[in-house]
């Protein structure tokens, strides 16, 4: 039915994240969730301030606006120049780099008719709409919503979040767990344990090495169906 409940609010399954946004039904790749979000351009707030010294308590929702499609709106060309207060699921979504299942979100432009330097009315709106989030994975009933923030995002938070495996690193440490388990697969269980303690519990962890599983038990699952897959029951709320 329309008035179906499709998603809500809960805490999210990533520690110290505050609320998630998990889905009450199964949503296959592709598919709609909410209803568009709107984005609103923040410009030249730089040269307003006198400064970039300057506090607000949206700052981890803010985007630069090149990321939106936005670049006509100031006559600097600075990256900074032009940014976006984007409240909605781009705002409200987790990341966690391992579950990445929703795509990043493009709004469309309509000024409604108006005319930016001669209508008053057009400072009241903002031209940019409909940014709506569609999903790439399936993701089960009760399962938490997940989009990627950029790499960056995490890079500039080293204190809180330490090192991480980043975008780059997933699909390295998938190629490797496929092709330890074609290795593997004549091995006893035990000297296949003992083997991937090796490369899993390896004293200096980088973030491949962070991204692998820690049980050799888990290996055919990973290299069948993805790393993810062994990640997904700790993103689930029951219904």
């Amino acid at each position: 039915a329309d008035d179906e409940c499709g998603v809500y609010l809960a805490p999210s399954t990533i520690n110290g994240a505050g609320l998630g946004i998990f889905t009450s039904k199964p949503l296959e790749a592709g598919d709609k969730v909410g209803n568009g979000d709107i984005a609103i351009p923040i410009i030249d707030q730089i040269w307003h301030m006198g400064s970039n010294d300057y506090y607000t308590p949206f700052d981890d929702y803010i985007w630069q606006g090149w990321a939106v499609g936005m670049s006509t709106e100031s006559v600097d060309k600075e990256a900074t120049a032009v940014s976006t207060f984007w409240p909605g699921m781009d705002a409200a979504i987790n990341c966690n780099l391992a579950l990445i299942n929703t795509g990043k979100a493009t709004p469309q432009y309509d000024n409604g008719g108006l005319h930016r330097s001669k209508d008053p009315g057009a400072g009241a709106i903002t031209p940019y709409h409909n940014g709506t989030t569609a999903t790439t994975h399936r993701i089960p009933a009760g399962g938490e919503l997940f989009k990627f923030y950029g790499d960056d995002w995490f890079n500039t938070r080293k204190e809180v979040f330490g090192e991480l495996p980043l975008s780059d690193d997933w699909p390295k440490a998938q190629k490797l767990v496929e092709k330890f388990d074609k290795l593997s697969e004549h091995f006893t269980e035990d000297v296949k344990q003992d083997l991937w303690d090796m490369v899993a519990q390896w004293p200096m962890k980088g973030r491949i090495v962070k991204a692998l599983p820690e049980k050799a038990k888990d290996i055919p699952l990973a290299a069948a169906e993805g790393i993810r897959i062994l990640h997904q029951e700790q993103a689930m709320k029951s219904i």
